[in-house]
């Protein structure tokens, strides 16, 4: 394994958890391969061992932590959800673009209730996790006039230098695509249908970075249990609307296919679609495990 995917693999793990047992794994990780191991199985293994130092880090997942911890890192689990449908309804919303035009006009009616289904969970979602997001803010005023600031300091610098990255990559993709014709955005252009690929990995790593930061504040800040409670309702509202955006897009998917096969008839648009409807379904299933933990943490069930 060579030295650029030995650090990857390392990074993936919290620095606390690196600086204390990051030389005895590298030393893991290149006995592994040296002796005759796959490097993409020993780093498959070793990326899984990180998701779960990760998820123990936030309070997901173990059970030697506290009642404080299980409801937080279940609340967190349900923010990452969120995330994670987000990314999905963009990657829909960009391979549903001109549906309406390949249904009959006298045929879309389920479709278009089921679309809008979507779209409205989506704002409604968004404005939930908002509101979660505004009922902390207080006690991260408080935390930051206390002079947590040198605690958060690299996440946030890390989020702002990917944020950058991303809304550049936005503008010169947008002026880009005013120069191209519609058939050259649309599946024409390989060269910019791969920059569009990569545009959306780095607004994906954005989301991620920014919600990382909003993890660790989560722990930072020290949520009282009237808060946890709060939190815990409304990230039960926002996996609610996490499965109805996931059983609307089912819906639109079989009206759209059943009154317009040709639409889904291969190729990027049924695998995007496929992806997304899969991504909504794990989504819900996190949140739904997220806000269950935090539930029972709280004693709310």
């Amino acid at each position: 394994m060579n030295q650029v995917a030995l650090r990857v693999l390392l990074l993936l793990y919290p620095r606390a958890w690196r600086a204390r047992y990051g030389q005895e794994l590298r030393y893991v990780i290149v006995r592994s391969t040296a002796a005759g191991r796959s490097p993409w199985r020993v780093g498959a293994d070793v990326a899984r061992a990180a998701a779960v130092v990760r998820a123990q880090a936030l309070g997901i997942v173990g059970a030697g932590v506290t009642r404080h911890d299980r409801a937080t890192g279940g609340c967190v689990l349900a923010l990452w959800a969120w995330v994670a449908i987000v990314i999905a309804g963009a990657g829909l919303q960009k391979a549903s673009e001109h549906w309406q035009g390949a249904v009959p006009t006298g045929e879309r009616g389920l479709a278009t209730v089921a679309f809008t289904t979507v779209i409205a969970a989506a704002v409604c979602g968004a404005v939930i996790v908002l509101a979660g997001v505004a009922v902390t803010l207080p006690r991260v005023v408080a935390m930051l006039v206390g002079g947590g600031w040198s605690d958060i300091r690299g996440p946030v610098r890390r989020a702002v230098g990917v944020t950058v990255i991303a809304a550049a990559w936005t503008l010169g993709l947008a002026i880009w695509a005013h120069r191209l014709g519609p058939v050259r955005r649309n599946g024409g252009d390989p060269l910019y249908g791969a920059v569009v690929l990569g545009w959306g990995l780095c607004v994906a790593v954005t989301l991620a970075a920014w919600t990382a930061v909003a993890s660790l504040l989560a722990r930072q800040i020290g949520l009282g249990r009237r808060l946890l409670v709060t939190e815990t309702v409304l990230a039960a509202a926002a996996t609610g609307a996490m499965a109805v955006m996931s059983v609307a897009t089912l819906v639109w998917w079989r009206s759209v296919g059943s009154e317009a096969p040709g639409f889904f008839g291969g190729g990027s648009v049924t695998t995007t679609v496929t992806a997304a409807v899969i991504l909504m379904a794990v989504s819900t299933v996190l949140g739904a495990a997220g806000t269950a933990r935090a539930a029972r943490a709280l004693d709310l069930i």
